[in-house]
């Protein structure tokens, strides 16, 4: 199926029809614009072309000092210095060399989610190991993977049309887990898209594009159905453990980023360029919050990078011919999220952006990062692997983009998914490239020193609690501004303690079970129903921990002999150490989990205890928590 796209000049007018192909119908979707009827247009094309030529004599001859400064300002110059055009990552700054990996084996949507309707999960380790194996051996450094699209494989939604995010589906996160685990071996770093603009499209059914296909407008203007998705989806997903390593999917350093949201100007009613297909459309006021709270989720909770594939440089960019101004710098989305800024630009690249070149033009190829007016690092997020129509071969693409100091460039795409060519198309070219600029693109080494970004690894070797309450010291401690406290704070005696709200994920939790108790009249049944679920409790006003000096609690198994870890977050986003529990047995016991064993947060607002098991693990009981002197 194909949908009608126009590209606008700097008043706001049609310059040009172009057809984009989608994948509304098609099981290999295609995200890319091309040119209308090829015999017509090349015919309307001659006359346009000779009357432009004499139009464009007398605009030159006219207006020379303009001309004349757009040339100087578009030809390439040297790159900064300080290399403050590429991307900071790892101790370094680098070129991201990448292709687009959006979905494997045309499963849209469904290589790490699972489309429940006809069972297809796309994943597989040996198709991703045989695609790192050669992206490796050209040099490859990055790839730019899709995960939920349009949300028909994952998440997981509380209703067939819209709705809150109630988790993810049991193949979700493995999936992911197991390709980090591969980039970690063929040393890629994989930036993970989370949405793109085809999430607002109309509702679907299962025997169309999937039930959750689409219809998903309100997850961006409803408060509380962002929050569950930053909540049930998003926290879990940065917070599972990679297997064989120390780190989380938010802590690993082979996961350089999240793309949060492809092209959404083809979803947004304010800029004028609304996919046709689209019928409830949000603003841009509502898209701009949206994705500053879920960048400010994950720089709350990971040391990874973030970024938005805008659609072209003319909504991301403040001085490009005929640009509607950049909408995704910081001054436009910190407002909604102090975090919420992004840490690289993206856009997307196609030959008819190329324009005019008098009036309007999105082309990286014309415009240079500093032309552009760019004040971060910008990755060419998209262009064809075949180069078609942007008037370059695929090497001279890759060199003309690299001249022009932009920070990276992603190939559209790996598996060839439409007309925009594979990676047969550009394997010579980034071969060549990656060689002539192995001190860009080799993230192993080179690069401009950046220590404030190299990602800090979790602790090595969880150290056990105790499970004997530590005897009082006899020691008088010494006074401070905040006197000690006298008691304990309770979290859960009966019932949750003001200010804290149940966030668990992958999991049944009861908060007010009489099966089992220890202290009281009730205490918390949890359940893990999948591998690496947690319970998990928040509180927005974090407690200030001067004055304590443990976490305790007591746990029964009731015969599960339940494998958990624990671990809490303070309300900087700051992540402790995993601290292992003792094997959960029949009878009570109290845990007690010095602060220190945490890194001594100076707040707490988050409390975690999570399956180390990796597979689901039957009801145990948690009762009477508190932090304690």
């Amino acid at each position: 199926m194909v949908e009608l796209k126009k590209a606008y000049n700097s008043s706001g007018g049609e310059d040009d029809k172009m057809f984009k192909k989608t994948h509304y119908d098609d099981p290999a979707p295609s995200t890319k614009e091309f040119p209308m009827d090829a015999p017509a247009r090349s015919r309307s094309m001659l006359r346009i072309t000779i009357l432009g030529s004499l139009i464009l004599g007398i605009i030159l001859s006219l207006l020379p000092s303009f001309t004349s400064s757009f040339n100087i300002a578009s030809a390439a110059s040297s790159c900064p210095t300080n290399q403050s055009h590429l991307v900071a990552f790892q101790n370094g700054r680098w070129f991201l060399s990448g292709v687009n990996v959006p979905w494997q084996s045309g499963g849209y949507g469904a290589d790490f989610g699972t489309v429940e309707e006809w069972g297809q999960h796309t994943y597989s380790t040996d198709t991703t190991r045989q695609m790192f194996a050669t992206l490796q051996a050209n040099g490859i450094n990055t790839v730019r993977w899709w995960v939920f699209a349009d949300g028909r494989g994952a998440p997981e939604f509380a209703a067939t049309s819209g709705g809150a995010v109630t988790g993810l589906d049991a193949n979700t996160l493995p999936s992911m887990a197991d390709a980090i685990t591969l980039a970690q071996e063929y040393n890629i770093r994989i930036v993970f898209n989370l949405w793109s603009f085809d999430m607002l499209l109309p509702d679907s059914n299962g025997y169309a594009r999937g039930e959750h296909a689409g219809g998903h407008t309100d997850l961006i203007t409803d408060a509380t159905k962002r929050t569950s998705f930053i909540n049930k989806a998003l926290l879990p997903m940065l917070a599972y453990p990679v297997p064989g390593t120390n780190y989380t999917i938010g802590t690993h350093p082979n996961v350089l980023g999240w793309d949060i949201f492809n092209e959404p100007e083809f979803g947004i009613s304010d800029l004028g360029a609304v996919d046709p297909q689209i019928s409830a459309p949000v603003t841009l006021a509502q898209m701009q919050r949206f994705i500053a709270e879920i960048s400010g989720a994950i720089h709350r909770n990971s040391n990874q990078l973030t970024t938005v594939g805008s659609a072209a440089m003319r909504w991301n960019s403040d001085t490009a011919l005929g640009a509607t101004g950049n909408v995704w710098k910081d001054a436009a989305l910190t407002p909604y999220d102090a975090q919420g800024y992004l840490d690289f630009y993206q856009i997307h690249y196609y030959g008819w952006m190329n324009g005019d070149g008098v009036y309007w033009s999105y082309a990286p190829t014309v415009i240079d990062w500093a032309s552009a007016g760019f004040d971060k690092p910008t990755v060419i997020g998209e262009f064809p692997a075949n180069a078609g129509d942007t008037g370059y071969n695929p090497a001279g693409l890759l060199e003309k983009l690299h001249s022009n100091c932009y920070g990276g460039a992603w190939a559209w795409s790996y598996e060839s998914v439409d007309s925009a060519g594979g990676w047969n198309d550009i394997a010579a070219a980034f071969n060549a490239f990656n060689t002539t600029y192995a001190h860009e693109v080799n993230i192993t080494s080179g690069g401009t020193p950046n220590p404030t970004v190299t990602p800090v690894p979790p602790t090595t070797t969880p150290v056990p609690p105790t499970t004997t309450p530590v005897p009082p010291t006899t020691t008088p401690v010494p006074p401070t501004p905040t006197p000690a406290p006298a008691t304990s704070t309770v979290i859960y005696a009966d019932n949750l303690a003001n200010g804290w709200a149940n966030w668990s994920w992958n999991s049944t939790v009861n908060l007010r079970s009489s099966a089992k108790k220890k202290v009281g009249k009730r205490s918390i049944a949890i359940t893990y129903n999948q591998a690496w679920a947690g319970f998990y409790l928040h509180n927005d006003q974090a407690l200030n921990t001067q004055g304590y000096s443990k976490v305790r609690f007591w746990a029964h198994g009731a015969g599960g002999k339940q494998k958990l870890n624990f671990w809490v977050r303070s309300s900087d986003g700051t992540t402790s150490p995993s601290v292992a529990l003792p094997t959960l047995t029949s009878r009570w016991m109290q845990i007690e989990i010095p602060l220190s064993q945490l890194g001594n947060p100076a707040t707490l607002s988050d409390l975690v205890i999570q399956d180390a098991a990796g597979r689901a693990q039957s009801v145990f009981y948690i009762d009477q928590i508190e932090l304690v002197p």
